[in-house]
């Protein structure tokens, strides 16, 4: 089991000990797999973020600024 932020646990725990060549590659493919689920999350991010971008940025454009009085 390896645990962190992410959490892998095969066969609940328990190591296959007849075949420790396999028992080793579990652990092996589980590391292996980590920077694609990384990489998946951070573009599920991205994406959510660059939808908002042109709300935002609309409403900032809009907005008056306060201060532009004391200013001048």
């Amino acid at each position: 089991m390896v645990e962190g932020n992410y959490k892998y646990k095969f066969n609940n725990g328990f190591i296959a000990m007849s075949d420790t060549h396999a028992a080793c590659m579990n652990f092996v493919n589980a590391i292996e797999t980590i920077p694609r689920i990384i990489a998946h999350q951070y573009e599920e991010r991205t994406a959510k973020l660059k939808a908002d971008v042109p709300q935002y940025s609309k409403s900032i454009v809009a907005m008056t600024w306060g201060k532009k009085d004391e200013l001048k």
